[in-house]
């Protein structure tokens, strides 16, 4: 019996078979490697998205430290200036009694620095030496180094006492580069920063910096730089470490971060900063060009910038290797594929959506007194130069109105501080409901306001004044503003196209509010150049 075979396939078609097979293996692969490609694109996108947002967020939480401290150093002040016998007793009962040490761990010391002549050394040291703290022993205090200045700044107290006695008695004014800092700061009346130096503490040397905050006989920053000199009674010195700043922000971060102090003139420079400037590392050795991103926050006049890298770089590959591998399931993968980027698509949208949302808020709160909802000084020094350009170009005139409430200070004192803030945000109600929407209204500082619009001549300059003499005064159920307050109105009023000039019409504006106070208050006084 015979068996028959069956013929093998004729040689086109095992080429044919062999072409499919090979086709199926080439279009296997190639969906693959895209589906392993767009995946890895994917993967890297959402890293920088979440990159981006912790930049973001890091720069959030440093700038929030700060301010925090700032607060702290602005509220020693205000308490100095409400005690006009403010000595070292009273500056010890004021830091222990706020637990300012306690609360802000990164501030090593707060010092009193008073000035004290090149004649008045050795009865500054006699005066310092019979002083006592309760509880407190105070090590012996001598001037160092020696007085050269004819008026230097010396450290007159200490908080904590503790490991700091070295700075009793510390000649601010000799030391390297400090005076154009405490210079800088009576002058402006703001917080100035030093640049970093080594800060010698218990443990080791760190890097460091120094905020400088004058206090004036006045009780307020005096309006006049000249005036502010000859008004200074001492510093507020707050002594920090750059570690203690920033650590904190970087505690739940996956981020590595160096950051230089800059200074203004580097803030658009692109070339790599000097290692003097080295304020903190979270990673030695931290190359600033091969940084992913960098941040540059104000410090005052100081320019920091913190070139950030991030610690998980690279760890994104291991998904599109496992989609790789699964990419020989070609149809089922294209299908997860397509679900997955789609949704990993509306992800990244929506974070970049959240993330511009934050960066608006953010913006606005920095434009915004948070007591009254009005535009802080910050806003109204922007809205002023815009206005007076607008002023130039529409060929119009610009008025401004500085108003101060009257004996603010005795609203505080006898009703509390609650009823002053009622008082403030009675205040700017008014102002802002019966303003018109080009007008611009602002809290500059504490009890003080500006008031600003555009004008034709001097009858609507003075129509836009009773606008807000009535606003102020109109009868308003449970309003606190006539009752408990009154208010001293200084006017400026600027006709000539392109004279206006946004700070000049400011300060006049504040030097006629001054004269409607020496004239008793509640009244309104225009400025008149030739006063």
């Amino acid at each position: 019996m015979t068996t028959k075979t069956s013929p093998a396939p004729s040689p086109r078609t095992q080429r044919s078979i062999l072409a499919a097979v090979f086709a199926t293996l080439v279009a296997g692969a190639v969906v693959s490697l895209l589906l392993a490609g767009a995946t890895l694109t994917l993967a890297q996108r959402q890293e920088r998205v979440r990159f981006d947002r912790s930049v973001t967020q890091l720069a959030t939480d440093i700038r929030s430290q700060l301010e925090g401290y700032d607060e702290a150093l602005y509220a020693m002040r205000g308490t100095i200036a409400s005690n006009p016998a403010f000595d070292r007793a009273a500056f010890h009962e004021a830091v222990t009694a706020a637990g300012t040490i306690d609360r802000l761990p990164a501030m090593h010391a707060l010092q009193l620095a008073v000035p004290v002549a090149r004649s008045g050394g050795a009865s500054f040291e006699r005066t310092s030496r019979r002083d006592t703290i309760p509880g407190e022993p105070l090590p012996p205090v001598s001037i160092h180094p020696p007085l050269s200045a004819p008026v230097s700044f010396v450290v007159d107290y200490v908080a904590p006492v503790a490991g700091n006695d070295q700075a009793f008695g510390l000649n601010l004014t000799a030391l390297p580069g400090r005076q154009e800092v405490i210079d800088e700061a009576i002058a402006s009346g703001d917080l100035a920063t030093s640049s970093p130096f080594s800060l010698v503490l218990k443990d080791g040397a760190e890097q460091g910096f120094v905020r400088y905050l004058a206090v004036y006989d006045t009780g307020t920053v005096p309006p006049a730089p000249s005036t502010r000199v000859a008004r200074t009674t001492g510093l507020i010195v707050g002594v920090f470490t750059g570690a203690d700043i920033l650590e904190p922000a970087l505690a739940d971060s996956a981020l590595e971060i160096s950051v230089y102090d800059t200074g203004p003139e580097y803030a658009a420079s692109d070339v790599p900063p000097s290692p003097e400037t080295l304020l903190f590392t979270s990673r030695p050795g931290l190359d600033p060009a091969a940084a992913e991103d960098t941040i540059r926050i104000s410090n005052g006049e100081r320019i920091w910038t913190g070139y950030v890298a991030s610690r998980e770089s690279g760890q994104q590959w291991g998904i599109p290797a496992l989609f790789l591998v699964l990419g020989l399931g070609m149809t089922a993968l294209l299908a997860v594929f397509v679900w997955l980027t789609g949704r990993a698509r509306a992800d990244a949208e929506s974070r970049a959506e959240e993330l511009a949302a934050s960066e608006r808020r953010f913006q606005q709160m920095s434009m915004t007194d948070p007591l009254t909802g009005l535009a802080n000084r910050r806003a109204v020094m922007d809205g002023l130069h815009t206005m007076a350009e607008v002023a130039r170009r529409q060929d119009e005139g610009m008025v401004v109105l500085f108003l101060d409430v009257d004996s603010f200070k005795a609203v505080n004192d006898e009703s509390g501080h609650r009823t002053g803030d009622d008082v403030l945000r009675d205040i700017a109600r008014r102002l802002s409901s019966a303003m018109r929407s080009s007008d611009l209204v602002g809290r500059v500082a504490g009890d003080e306001f500006c008031v600003a619009g555009l004008v034709s001549d001097r009858a609507a300059a003075e129509c836009l004044v009773d606008t807000v003499q009535r606003a102020l005064t109109a009868p308003s159920p449970g309003a606190a503003t006539p009752a408990a307050a009154s208010l001293s109105i200084g006017a400026t009023l600027r006709l000539a196209p392109g004279g206006e000039n946004a700070e000049q019409m400011l300060d006049d504006a504040d030097d006629a509010m001054y004269e409607a106070k020496r004239r008793g208050g509640g009244q309104v006084v225009w400025y008149e150049s030739s006063r």
